[in-house]
């Protein structure tokens, strides 16, 4: 049987084996920060801090009671002591760096590498990069601007190939000039070698792994050949182990074995129950959502027979409305016909009492009028006598003669002279006199 103190030095080989091969810390992600803090600081130490050490070149983390902060462009390191050191050439931090959000500066600055593009200022640990067009290869801006350079985190910084004529060549300002109008004075700088993006000059873009630095390197291959030692004594101790604790080990593999036929078993009748669960929420859902869809039926129909009703009645009263326009229709027909029967008959009337004023106007014209033509030969000129009886009109030649002249026989008895009108007098024969 082995002894007690053999399985304490395999749990201390156990131990050294989890600490040679364990992987390299890694700090979060500021998205991060807070669920590592919540899984590694407690409340008496709720700052988390994860900072480069320089000794070790590694990351180490570690609570402490509150954040401690740095000053715009520098960050935290460790030096034995938490120290502030400059960011790198190819970050930037525009606002304070706090230890308890960030383990590098926040910012990485622009490459300005795309398409005709060269750095124009490098800038400081505090802001980033301003960019220009490489007017030395005939390259402009796209956008029109003031500036002889851009800002590429607030402006567009494109550029494009823009073309000149034939023996011109482009100025700091981007203009065409002739090659013999070349002075020098420009508004812009001119493009030197250092400002260029050559492979020389160009920035760095990419951040350094601290993790895989030449000192990391040189632990790590220490670690591996005390890994492989340590490997091989736990092997040997393993097999030491398992002859002499064969039986208990067999003991627990079936164990082992009956108790995940046990969990199988549990989990299929769990998911059995599950399902019948399932079944019954399903059929009252079900239930639910029948009545549910009755009672929205029933309230449908009810609507439906209001405005069914409410239509007929609109039918009705429309159809009422057309039987008295049709009521007053025929009555005004009506009257209309009345009307004009009435009419029909006066004409009747006024027609047959001109037949018979003719009549009488011809039976006196054919009799004797002696008395008519010595009734106008009396003192009363003829002339006045037809105009105060207003039933005869005088003819031209009637007016001709005299006053007080005396008409002849032969002139009356023509019945051109004289013209009747008809009257409706009240008296019957009411025409008298010539015709």
């Amino acid at each position: 049987m082995p002894k007690a103190s053999d399985f304490r030095q395999l749990f201390l080989i156990s131990g050294l084996v989890c600490a040679a091969t364990s992987e390299p810390v890694v700090c979060p992600d500021s998205s991060q920060w807070s669920l590592r803090t919540r899984a590694f600081c407690n409340s008496t130490h709720p700052s988390l801090n994860c900072l480069y050490e320089e000794t070790t070149s590694t990351f180490v983390q570690f609570c402490t009671t509150r954040p401690d902060f740095q000053r715009p462009g520098y960050k935290f390191i460790i030096r034995g002591n938490i120290d502030g050191i400059v960011c790198e050439k190819n970050r930037f931090q525009p606002i304070k760096f706090w230890t308890n959000g960030s383990s590098d500066c926040i910012l990485e600055k622009t490459r300005c590498d795309e398409h005709g593009q060269v750095i124009h200022v490098e800038s400081d640990s505090t802001s980033d990069r301003t960019c220009r067009c490489d007017y030395t290869k005939g390259f402009a801006f796209v956008s029109q601007r003031q500036n002889c350079f851009c800002d590429p985190s607030l402006e567009d910084c494109s550029c494009f190939l823009k073309p000149c004529s034939k023996f011109q060549v482009m100025t700091p300002d981007y203009n065409c000039i002739n090659a013999k109008d070349w002075t020098g004075l420009f508004k812009c700088p001119v493009i030197t070698k250092t400002m260029t993006t050559s492979a020389t000059t160009r920035c760095p873009t990419t951040t350094p792994d601290m993790n895989r630095s030449p000192l990391m390197s040189m632990v790590v291959k220490k670690f591996n050949a005390l890994t492989v030692t340590v490997l091989i004594v736990t092997t040997v101790m393993l097999i030491i182990v398992s002859t002499t604790c064969g039986t208990n080990i067999k003991k627990c593999c079936r164990n082992l074995n009956m108790t995940e036929k046990e969990l199988d078993e549990r989990y299929e009748r769990i998911k059995k129950d599950e399902l019948k669960g399932n079944l019954n929420m399903t059929e009252t859902e079900l239930d639910e959502r029948s009545e549910l869809m009755r009672k929205e039926n029933i309230k449908d129909r009810k609507s439906n027979a209001q405005r069914t009703a409410k239509i007929f009645r609109n039918i009705k009263q429309s159809k009422a409305r057309i039987d008295k326009i049709c009521v007053g229709l025929i009555t005004i027909q009506a009257e209309q016909k009345e009307a004009m029967h009435i009419n029909n008959e006066q004409m009747e009337a006024i027609s047959q009492q001109r037949q018979q004023s003719k009549d009488r106007i011809y039976q006196k014209a054919s009799g004797n009028c002696g008395n008519c033509l010595a009734e106008l030969m009396s003192s009363t000129p003829l002339q006045k006598q037809l105009a105060v009886s207003g039933f005869y009109q005088v003819s031209p030649m009637l007016n001709a003669v005299p006053t007080y002249g005396i008409i002849p026989a032969e002139s009356m008895a023509n019945p051109t002279y004289i013209t009747p009108i008809m009257t409706t007098s009240s008296a019957p024969g009411a025409l008298t006199c010539f015709p």
